[in-house]
């Protein structure tokens, strides 16, 4: 059985990958994101099972759990590193 991961992050457009909320990646990670993902456990956090979709989603919308911090990280380290160039 292949091991499938649903993105629940920001969507994101870099000069190195685009990877939209909701992505359903089976199987390895691209290498782009295979990187980013084994550097930062905020982006990795936001990559879930489909099992745990449903209850990952509701603690993002909450806005006080461990996911939804996540979630604002990223998405501010993403708007950063786009001002920046």
């Amino acid at each position: 059985m292949v091991k499938q991961l649903i993105y629940l992050g920001p969507s994101m457009a870099t000069s190195d990958f685009t990877l939209p909320k909701g992505d359903i990646i089976a199987g390895e990670l691209p290498p782009k994101i295979k990187e980013k993902y084994d550097v930062d456990s905020d982006f990795k956090a936001l990559f879930v099972p489909p099992e745990k979709v449903g209850k990952s989603r509701s603690d993002i919308a909450n806005g006080h759990t461990f996911l939804a911090g996540c979630y604002e990280r990223v998405h501010a380290e993403y708007i950063q590193q786009r001002k920046v160039k």
